[in-house]
């Protein structure tokens, strides 16, 4: 998030070697870099997104879509309560599937036996 309000970067983290004054090139084409937070068994994720007003990506790795809507819900509530604009928050998920003509098309494609 730094590197969207500045072009020379001071930061020290957690896990990573500190950064004094370093520049941050190449710069990116649009305004701000997009940020991400993935979320998937752990409210805390959506709840984190909120609060910094980042995109919340859900990933969806073997349940129903309808399981994270609580997800979203927290997420907003959290972004509205941390004094970020409601209307520009964006939700988006990451999924995989197998896709046939048919039912039984995508099964035997995945599991032939």
């Amino acid at each position: 998030m730094q590197i969207n309000k500045t072009v020379n970067l001071t930061w020290k983290g957690k896990f990573c070697a500190p950064i004094s004054n370093q520049g941050i090139y190449p710069r990116t084409l649009q305004e701000q870099l997009p940020i991400w937070i993935g979320v998937g068994g752990t409210p805390k994720s959506a709840i984190r997104a909120g609060r910094l007003g980042l995109t919340l990506m859900i990933a969806i790795l073997g349940s129903a879509p309808k399981h994270f809507v609580p997800f979203v819900e927290l997420y907003r509530e959290t972004s509205e309560k941390a004094g970020h604009d409601v209307a520009k928050l964006q939700v988006d998920i990451s999924s995989q599937f197998l896709a046939g003509d048919t039912n039984e098309e995508a099964r035997d494609a995945f599991c032939p036996s």
